[in-house]
């Protein structure tokens, strides 16, 4: 047994500075609201602690944990019979330094309140953080094991590719568990990133390429990218802003062997998410390759040292790059 009236139960981790919690109460004693952002990173077992000023007749109005130290912002109603001549408005927890435990906090009001709700959860104030994908265990962590996923904060998602044909978002909780033997890809969602995919469908026999914006954002849900008929295959997938394969075709009646390269960006179009896609190639297809892109050597007349010039030959197109050192001097 705990106790009655709990307002809050979780899992407490020691050190963790992350963990933020927004509290409001009227103190008994003067009948003043205070509100006050703090961490918990250590505890005795089984000691109980205020995080009010412990007077009588004290009231908690609101009490939340915030794991990646978001801001809110909490719309307060005064009593009625209250003086004050503005009864209604919005308080920004984000305005509060974070403190220890025992923080008596901030004045809120010296009025009486009604009722207070949570009108928006607003951004870390402690920024992003990093967060790595453990592939072995298809685990989320923050020590640097496994792939890099990006600086994640409040309302990032991540994206997850399926290998047959699904995508899905999910939050970036450290409980999350993803089956990797049944994933083609995990990234960090970009709303402006652009979905490559080349599939083969079960009915028709044609293999299709089409690239897509993910529209759909449901979190936990899964979406369909390519058909759902029987014998339907995802040959390849991609967030590449270039992705490019290579592909070997069979041309003409001897089935010549011709293997292309292929750009897809330029090869199609962007469309909606449920697009069928384009038709690949009118011949048969016995390979695709995904390439790795590869970065553009930086040339020679590109780096224009101190006190150096370009000239433009405005007939030809080209430049010219005068003078100047490569390395500039300090002293």
């Amino acid at each position: 047994f705990i106790g009655k009236k709990i307002i809050h139960a979780g899992v407490w981790r020691k050190d963790d500075d992350r963990m933020t919690y927004h509290a409001i109460y009227t103190d008994g004693k003067t009948g003043k609201s205070f509100a006050k952002r703090f961490n918990v990173t250590s505890i005795t077992r089984d000691k109980e602690y205020n995080i009010t000023q412990g007077t009588p007749r004290t009231k908690v109005w609101y009490f939340t944990a915030n794991p990646n130290g978001e801001s809110e912002t909490v719309n307060i109603q005064l009593h009625p019979n209250a003086r004050a001549k503005i009864k209604n408005f919005d308080f920004d927890f984000g305005q509060l330094a974070i403190k220890g435990r025992s923080a008596m906090g901030n004045t809120v009001t010296k009025y009486p309140l009604k009722k207070l709700v949570r009108s928006e959860v607003g951004s870390s104030t402690l920024g992003g953080r990093g967060l790595w994908l453990d592939t072995t265990v298809g685990r989320l962590n923050r020590d640097n094991r496994g792939q890099y996923l990006g600086e994640f904060d409040t309302g990032d998602m991540i994206l997850v590719l399926f290998k047959d044909g699904n995508y899905e978002l999910t939050d970036f909780e450290l409980t999350n568990r993803y089956e990797m033997r049944e994933i083609e890809q995990v990234s960090k969602f970009d709303a402006d990133e652009v979905i490559t995919a080349i599939y083969y469908e079960g009915e028709s026999g044609v293999t299709y390429v089409k690239r897509f914006y993910v529209e759909a954002t449901v979190p936990g849900k899964k979406y369909p990218f390519i058909s759902e008929t029987k014998g339907t295959q995802l040959i390849y997938v991609s967030t590449e802003e270039q992705p490019r394969i290579s592909m070997t075709i069979l041309k003409g009646k001897k089935e010549e062997e011709v293997t292309e390269e292929i750009d897809l960006a330029s090869f199609i179009d962007i469309k909606g998410w449920k697009s069928q896609g384009n038709r690949l190639s009118p011949h048969t297809i016995k390979e695709i390759a995904g390439l790795v892109a590869e970065e553009e050597p930086e040339t020679e007349d590109d780096n224009v040292g101190i006190g150096g010039t370009i000239e433009w030959d405005l007939e030809k197109g080209d430049k010219k790059v005068k003078g100047g050192k490569g390395q500039g001097e300090l002293f």
